[in-house]
């Protein structure tokens, strides 16, 4: 759809200099129109060869996926270090916290929000 408007836009931005302004409006029709063709020929060819120059794929959708390469390989990377549970690679959520010295308070605390004397 974008591309459509861009060649829209080039027709009717000729066309509005050509026929519009008072740049030409001394010149008959027959040459405005000769005047018209020409040059909105002359930018199609030039909006043609900035097209393939620049690609497909424009500066900001290359930065975004430079980027995502960037965070993918970093996140591979921390997942590497981490240990492998079947066939994924998952960190360690919980961490085991042990108390010394006080028997009355379980010996090991799994995940839990508050570890006091209930069992």
């Amino acid at each position: 759809m974008v591309r459509v408007l861009s060649w829209l836009g080039v027709v009717f931005n000729t066309y509005l200099v050509i026929f519009v302004s008072p740049l030409c409006q001394n010149l008959s029709f027959e040459v405005r129109m000769l005047v018209f063709v020409a040059v909105e020929h002359a930018l199609l060819i030039l909006k043609v060869i900035i097209d393939a120059a620049l690609g497909p794929k424009s500066t900001a959708q290359r930065r975004i996926e430079e980027h995502q390469d960037r965070v993918i390989e970093r996140i591979l990377q921390e997942n590497n270090k981490t240990k492998r549970t079947g066939h994924l690679q998952v960190k360690s959520l919980s961490q085991e916290t042990t108390f010394a010295g006080d028997s009355s308070i379980g010996s090991s605390c799994y995940g839990r929000l508050s570890c006091g004397s209930e069992p």
